[in-house]
């Protein structure tokens, strides 16, 4: 515990933020020797983190790098104005969404996030803002296909055809791949992009560089109204999506 103290306060030296050093945490297979409480973070604008967020010292020395070098800048690029406040959620004894494995979340190792606040008093959540979906646009589609199917008989296997195809167009003008990503384009429904969604996907797609895991509404539906961010060792660079 001693040696862990001293790796987060070098961790932390270099950082702007009021942090409070919390009780080590465990609870069965879940914990960690050294959690912080971070209320607010940032060096040249002050982010409020409401309700204060439990998570490990690397976690926060990685949420400041991505907030200093790619929120604000994205923010100022497209409202013209600072990030003041954002809403998360850090530590939790769980399990991964849908699985068995525990969740980084039961390390402090991750940091949920739902909302940013604007100084203006303005507010971009992930659920309210970042628009609909490709799975939501496939369900759309299946549907549509199915009831032009049962009223005009042999036209679903034509339909389903030409809704792939529509898909792939769209995804080959946004230059994506056959899997609808790629290393600098964040996936897209639509186009074109309202300001807020054009800066939620600008910041899930530059968390990648930062993060190790980066988790948004496009993985699934668990990961709808907020973006995962962890830094669980991976041998192969970050797993986004």
């Amino acid at each position: 515990m001693i040696a862990a103290q001293a790796r987060c306060i070098e961790i932390l030296a270099p950082i702007k933020a009021d942090v409070r050093v919390a009780s080590p945490l465990r609870q069965g297979q879940c914990g960690i020797a050294t959690p912080v409480v971070v209320k607010s973070i940032g060096t040249g604008v002050t982010v409020m983190l409401t309700p204060p967020i439990e998570i490990n010292c690397e976690v926060v020395a990685a949420l400041h790098h991505w907030l200093e070098h790619n929120a604000q800048p994205a923010a100022r690029d497209v409202f013209g104005e600072d990030i003041v406040g954002v809403s998360g959620v850090g530590y939790q004894c769980r399990l991964r969404a849908g699985g068995q494995k525990m969740s980084e979340h039961a390390a402090a190792n991750a940091i949920d996030i739902m909302a940013f606040r604007f100084r203006s008093g303005r507010e971009i959540t992930v659920l309210g803002n970042w628009g609909p979906i490709e799975r939501d646009r496939q369900r759309e589609s299946t549907a549509g296909t199915a009831e032009h199917g049962a009223k005009g008989g042999g036209s679903i296997a034509k339909g389903t055809s030409s809704a792939r195809q529509a898909l792939k167009n769209s995804r080959a003008g946004l230059g994506l791949g056959s899997e609808g990503r790629s290393a600098s384009t964040p996936e897209v429904f639509s186009l074109p992009l309202t300001p807020p969604q054009r800066f939620l996907r600008r910041l899930h797609s530059e968390a990648c560089g930062v993060f190790t895991t980066v988790l948004g509404p496009e993985a699934n539906d668990d990961h709808r109204n907020h973006f995962h961010l962890d830094l669980a060792p991976r041998m192969r660079g970050a797993f986004c999506r």
